[in-house]
């Protein structure tokens, strides 16, 4: 039961009853959204940690004392609960610091944003909460380009040492956050929310917000964010123009297509010439090195401390599921895939309505982020956090 229904049912004034929803819901995406986004700004580490843990705080409270009731998927929840024990065991047989607060990380944190916060925090508000802070923090990462100081308190706004690639007499935009690549994590989110309003209710306000997110998008030179946002509209266009089976088949079809053009960077299948030649950022060695790794301990994998500790590239892989493969092993790595890839390919085979189709495209995007980045969705990071949450409206049924 999401929030609206458990308090609209003792009301009758319905119109005021919506507004102050709105306004309710609002605040608590707020809540959510400001802790997570000041860890990457200079505000001391023990401080935003104490900020995020307080925000979680009231809104499990919140939960609680107005919606007590957990709803989820048997399946999922069954895989999820099994990677978790999965986890547990093997951070347990090395209890150091860093494995112990990661398995309380994924126990706290990470079960709070699958199974509570789907239910208090409404889609659709929540979506368009974060395009309207992406566009407040996009225009505030202009203002190094019009002389404005760059220091204000904890937030550094100097822009990125490179140049950006469609326009090298600009340097690529930061905001408040430490690097282009953080504000651009949070600005796709936030220009596929202000699209999926625009779509829904075609107001210039909505198109206005989509105009300053993807603006400030392509300005951060994440190229990674660039192709999801392009598959994005293709998946929207295949919804739009055709109809629910077709977009089903655009998802999985954009699935398979990534997979076998990485298999055919490494030579594992046949294909163009030019594709085993591309460095991707780097990461192509990086990967390699984990991999081998892998088979040194395929069981039980290396856990979290293990990672850091490995040597060639393996300890920073740029890859969320060689990540997972490598700390877990392959049982713990085959979970965590069918968690992930299972809920974007069973949200695009359920969807009944608009939300659920952009629903689909969030969590097909970040099944490709996490190709190129290693966070996953277990933490308190801004992305870990986002990519848990939208697990969790698919699992806790809120949006089909």
């Amino acid at each position: 039961m999401s929030i609206e229904h458990s308090i609209t049912q003792l009301d009758d004034d319905l119109p005021f009853e919506h507004r102050r929803i709105k306004i309710l819901t609002t605040a608590l995406s707020l809540l959510l959204l400001i802790p997570i986004v000041l860890q990457y700004t200079l505000l001391p580490t023990a401080v935003a940690y104490g900020l995020i843990s307080l925000a979680y705080v009231v809104l499990v409270s919140f939960h609680i004392l107005h919606i007590g009731k957990i709803r989820s998927d048997l399946i999922f929840t069954k895989l999820y609960l099994l990677f978790t024990a999965i986890v547990s065991v093997r951070l347990l047989l090395d209890p150091d610091i860093t494995n112990i607060v990661r398995l309380l990380s994924l126990l706290t944190f990470t079960a709070t944003n699958i199974f509570i916060l789907p239910s208090i925090l409404p889609f659709d508000q929540f979506l368009s909460v974060t395009a309207r802070v992406s566009a407040v923090l996009v225009v505030i990462g202009l203002f190094p380009y019009f002389g404005f100081p760059t220091q204000f308190g904890f937030f550094d706004l100097s822009l990125w040492g490179a140049r950006i690639y469609w326009y090298e007499s600009l340097q690529p935009i930061t905001s408040i956050f430490s690097n282009p690549n953080q504000l651009g994590g949070l600005v796709l989110i936030g220009s596929i929310g202000a699209i999926h309003e625009f779509f829904e209710h075609s107001e210039n306000r909505s198109a206005l917000l989509s105009v300053i997110t993807l603006s400030g998008l392509s300005m951060t030179n994440w190229r990674t964010g660039w192709v999801i946002f392009v598959i994005s509209i293709f998946l929207y266009l295949s919804y739009m123009m055709f109809n629910r089976e077709v977009f089903a088949i655009a998802v999985v079809g954009s699935l398979l297509s990534i997979s076998i053009g990485l298999l055919m960077m490494f030579d594992l299948v046949p294909g163009p010439h030019f594709l085993s030649e591309f460095s991707i950022g780097n990461r192509r060695t990086r990967w390699i090195v984990s991999v081998q790794v892998l088979f040194d301990q395929p069981l039980w994998g290396y856990g979290f401390s293990g990672i850091t500790e490995l040597e060639g590239g393996a300890s920073s892989p740029h890859n969320s599921y060689i990540r997972i493969f490598t700390g877990f092993g392959v049982i713990g790595g085959l979970l965590y895939l069918f968690i992930v890839v299972g809920t974007t390919v069973e949200s695009a085979r359920r969807v009944k309505t608009y939300q659920g189709v952009t629903l689909t495209i969030l969590l097909i995007s970040f099944c490709i982020l996490q190709v190129f980045n290693q966070l996953t969705f277990i933490g308190i990071s801004m992305r870990s956090t986002l990519i848990s949450l939208m697990i969790g409206y698919f699992i806790t049924g809120e949006i089909r």
